[in-house]
Order: C-alpha cells, then structure tokens, then sequence
C-alpha cells in the first residue's frame, strides 16, 4: 500500500524589512569596501617606490628628458636613441610600468635591464627607435608610471624618396636550389654605460641555417665608433650545414657619449647577417678634496685649531705633502694625514695648527693632493692685538671669495666636474706685520681661493 508524500513550505518572513533597501545597502558596502581596497593597492605601490628612492638617497634618474629623432621616411625605421636609467642610491630598484604614448610611431626595447630592476649604482638603457607612419611632426613620450617621470619623443616623418618595391612575380615550380645562409644572434646588443677605459665583452654566435655550405666566414666592423669596439676571432673559416662559429666584441669607450658600430658577417656568397650594438661611455669617477676652516683665525687666546681634510668623492684622494710657509710664527702637525692618505670617500683627517708667535701673523698652508678642481690653500691669520679686530674683518673679506669657494664646493660635491683651470704661482709672503697691526697696503696678498664648481 503505497503512502502520498506530502510536502511542506516554510515561508520566513522578515516583518518590517525592505528586501530590496536590504539589498541596495549590502552592495553599497561592498562597492566601498572594493574601493578602499584599490586605493590601499595603489598607495602601497607608490610607498614602496618611495622608499627604494629614499633607500637609494638620490633614486632613479632617467635622461635625457627629451630625445628628438631625425626626419626619417615613413615606414621605415630610424636609428635606435638610447634611454638611461640611473641608480645613483644604495639599494636596486625596479624600473615599474613604462608607458609609450604613441606605440604607432614609437618603439620601445628594454632588454638592457634585467628583470627590470636597476642595481645600485649603476645604470642601463632602453632602446627607443622612430618609424613614422604618416607624414609631418610627430610626438610622443615614454612615462614611468610610479614617479609620472616623462621622456618626450619628437620626430618628423617624410614621404619616400624611393617608389615602393615592384610586386614579386608570379610563382614559379619549385626548382631545388642552393641557399647559403646564416643567422648572428644577438642581433642588438646593449654594453650598458661604462666608465672611459672600462671594458666589457660579448660573444656572437653565426649558424649555418642555409642548405650549403659556407666557405671563408668572416666577421669585420662597421660604424663611425669603430675605436671604442675590439674584434676579436674575425675568421672563422669554412662553415658546415647546422654548424656554429663564435667571435667576441669587446666595448672600451674612450670618450663620453652614445656609441654604436654594427657587426656583419660574411662569406664567398656575400654579406650573410648583421648585428648593431651599442654602449655609453661615462666618466671615471675622481677625488673630491673638502678643506676646512679655510681662512683659520688665530689669536692670543685660541692659540690653537684644527684643519680638517674631507674627502667627498668616488675615487680615493691622496695627500702628496702638506707644507707651511711660516715656521716662526706657526707649527703644525700633519702626521695623521699623511699616515692615513689615501682618504676613501667619506674619510677624513686632520691637520693640528698651532700659534706661537707673539707678533700679529699671516700664514699660507699648502696641500698638495689629486684633486684638480678643489684649492690646495689654507690661510692662516692670527692676531694678538682684540683692538685690530676690525682691521682683521676687512682684510678677510677681501679674501672671502676663499670661504664662497668652500661652501659652493660643499653645495655641488657631488656634481662632475669641469676641466681645471690653471690658477697663478702665490709669490712668497714678506716679513710679518708689526705688533697688534695689519697693514693691508703691504706687498703680501692673500690668494683668491676659487672652488670650481663640480658637474653630474
């Protein structure tokens, strides 16, 4: 005997509420929670942009700020223009999302930067090349999207001077020929910036992908830097089916800037592959001599200071010999200097400078160090007499230039500097002045201290 199932429903219903403002309400909140959250994602991929800038003290340089290309034939390709990162900081850091404005025109090879971080202190380089698609100015720009950094692109596109190929023939029965052939890979090469001198090497590789063999392989270089690139191996001889013959390429940059050649490869059938590589030449980093106090003020009661010696620049600075020109009235002691030069960046040391005489005094302390730019020049004044304070004051400003030189030198430290300019002998000082006086007609004069200024 068979049962009906019986079924029941149970209707809940929620007195008072409003399903759909209930609804509404919980989609709202969800939209707002969606909302912080993209904005929480967005603020932390800044904040930790910028605290690999401030790791890196000086962050990522990118330059130059604008490349402008030559007219150039429409649908055709320029020559490459290099971009350079720069991590001037202590600490790698990453490149992040680059945007090309105008992609048509435009574009962009990052292959030089690994993973697309940038190592401390060091640098590497994009590839940026023009093809214009129509004719007339055209613009664009390459952004790094983390800082709103900006490399604006100018170019002109010019319509062929050459008609376009003819059309192919019409296809013909397959006839079995011979096919010499070769592929050089890389076949872009980037070297990076180097320092002047430096040297960096890569190796190519040529592969026989033709059908024949290939007789009397070959390599040679071409371009207009041919002194910065070294071939090495240019002859590879005769080259099987499948087969592969190597040669390097070495990169000495003699001088600042851009340089490129191109690499070809040949054999009896003619020209079978090339290769372009490029490379930047920097310069060698030097010393940066920083002397201080410079004048030094002496007297009848601080008969005694200190002159420090800094050194603020990339390379070590050496003390060659530290000499006074006034024994009678001046003893100093420069044995901490001259046991710890070399001075590395950041180190210092100091020259102990004592007064002895009992007559108003003028002194010059000489160093002689590897810094061509910065002042060799430490002038010592001391006087016994508190009543010629005033006479003091304006024989020291007449050579105030010294202590602008000094804190211009400080402010620009670490900006490369221009070539050195010869500065004039310092004549021998006279006898010191009389007692508690400063004759400031006299034959003796200070010399006019001038720090360069220093350029990155």
């Amino acid at each position: 005997m068979s049962r009906e199932a019986h079924f029941h429903t149970l209707n809940i219903r929620l007195a008072g509420v409003d399903r759909n403002k209930l609804r509404r309400k919980n989609t709202n909140r969800l939209l707002a929670l969606l909302i912080v959250l993209a904005l929480a994602a967005l603020a932390a991929e800044f904040d930790r942009d910028e605290v690999q800038a401030r790791a890196g003290v000086a962050g990522l340089g990118i330059a130059p700020a604008n490349v402008q290309f030559a007219a150039q034939e429409i649908d055709t390709n320029s020559t490459p223009q290099l971009v350079t990162f720069q991590n001037s900081g202590a600490t790698a850091i990453d490149i992040g999302s680059l945007t090309l404005s105008n992609p048509s025109n435009f574009s962009l090879d990052l292959r030089d930067c690994p993973d697309g971080r940038v190592a401390p202190r060091r640098s590497c380089a994009a590839i940026v090349t023009f093809h214009p698609s129509r004719v007339g100015a055209v613009n664009g720009s390459l952004e790094r999207a983390r800082t709103m950094q900006r490399v604006s692109l100018e170019g002109s596109g010019i319509a062929r001077l050459t008609p376009p190929p003819p059309p192919p023939p019409p296809p013909q029965p397959e006839v079995p020929v011979t096919n010499p052939a070769a592929n050089l890979t890389p076949e872009r090469f980037l070297y990076g910036a180097l320092e002047i001198d430096r040297q960096k090497g890569r190796t190519f590789v040529l592969k026989n992908s033709g059908n024949v063999e290939l007789q009397k392989v070959s390599f040679r270089l071409q371009g207009e830097h041919l002194d910065e690139f070294n071939l090495n191996s240019p002859n590879c001889g005769t080259l099987d089916v499948g087969k592969e013959c190597k040669t390097d390429v070495v990169f000495v940059p003699r001088e600042e800037g851009s340089h490129s050649v191109t690499l070809l490869a040949f054999s009896t059938a003619g020209e079978l592959d090339r290769a372009t590589l490029f490379g930047v030449g920097k310069p060698r980093p030097g010393p940066i001599a920083q002397i201080s106090p410079n004048p030094m003020e002496l007297g009848e009661k601080n008969r005694d200071g200190k002159v420090t010696i800094t050194n603020t620049g990339q390379a070590a600075l050496t003390i060659e010999g530290i000499v006074l020109d006034d024994s009678k009235n001046f003893e100093m002691k420069t044995k901490e200097c001259m046991a710890s030069s070399p001075l590395e960046r950041g180190q210092s040391c100091t020259i102990a400078v004592k007064f002895k005489g009992k007559k108003s005094a003028q002194g010059l302390i000489t160093v002689r160090h590897n810094d061509p730019t910065a002042s060799a020049k430490v002038m010592l004044a001391a006087d016994v007499n508190p009543s010629n304070k005033k006479k003091w004051a304006t024989a020291l400003f007449a050579a105030g230039v010294i202590t602008a030189g000094v804190l211009t030198a400080a402010t620009v430290a670490n900006k490369p500097r221009e070539a050195p300019k010869e500065t004039p002998p310092v004549s021998p000082p006279p006898p010191s002045p009389s007692p508690g006086s400063i004759n400031t007609n006299s034959d003796r004069s200070f010399p006019v201290l001038v720090q360069q200024p220093r350029v990155n």
